[in-house]
């Protein structure tokens, strides 16, 4: 009689199975990979093959470990990596945000503290503006007035200076424009500023224009 048993799916003698469950127990059957801890490294072992017969250190000075399995050791490694990059994220995330909110409560308080002068600021420009063209208005009506006196008289002189001086009023009209325009557009307060001071210069002078024309009648 032959006596044999089935390891795996092959038949196999008495003796063979004895050398091979020897193998098992001495740990030369032992299945397996050696796995570096800091380069992450493998090396799976071949039959007969034991952790034992290498070195504990691996090449990049990382230290080898016997895994069964090597993906669970690859487990274990992308979650402490997910866990080290997430508490590194974490920590940034902290420093960050203790920097940015202060500045950006700074910024946001700054850009209030503008926008309220700017808005004092065009609201007194407005006030000007307007005192400017009411005065305009009013001495255009004397403009007009005066100007039923000036056309039935024979004096070419006065004529010339009543033409001169409607020149001025003109520009005063030229200047006032302007100024609005820099104001309704949102030009920089020193232009705006610039150009309501023309338009007030150029105000007086259409104003003593009419008073020559005034004296000359």
């Amino acid at each position: 009689m032959i006596w044999g048993l089935y390891w795996g799916c092959q038949m196999v003698s008495n003796q063979e199975l004895k050398e091979r469950l020897h193998e098992t127990k001495s740990g030369l059957n032992r299945k397996g990979y050696l796995v570096c801890d800091t380069c992450k490294g493998s090396y799976k072992l071949e039959a007969g093959e034991k952790p034992e017969d290498y070195s504990p250190e691996c090449e990049c000075g990382g230290k080898l470990t016997y895994n069964r399995n090597i993906s669970s050791s690859n487990k274990n490694t992308r979650l402490k990596n997910i866990i080290i990059v997430g508490s590194v994220s974490f920590v940034i995330a902290i420093l960050l945000a203790s920097f940015l909110v202060p500045l950006l409560y700074l910024g946001y308080m700054e850009s209030q503290f503008s926008s309220v002068n700017k808005n004092v600021g065009t609201s007194t420009n407005y006030d000007q503006l307007n005192t400017i063209t009411l005065s305009y208005d009013a001495l255009q009506n004397q403009y007009q007035y005066l100007g039923t006196s000036v056309y039935s008289s024979k004096n070419i002189a006065l004529k010339s200076a009543y033409s001169n001086a409607q020149l001025q009023l003109e520009n005063t009209n030229t200047t006032i424009s302007n100024a609005n325009s820099a104001l309704s557009t949102g030009q920089p307060s020193n232009e705006v500023n610039k150009r309501i001071n023309v338009a007030q210069a150029q105000l007086l002078i259409a104003q003593k224009s009419l008073n020559n024309v005034t004296s000359m009648m």
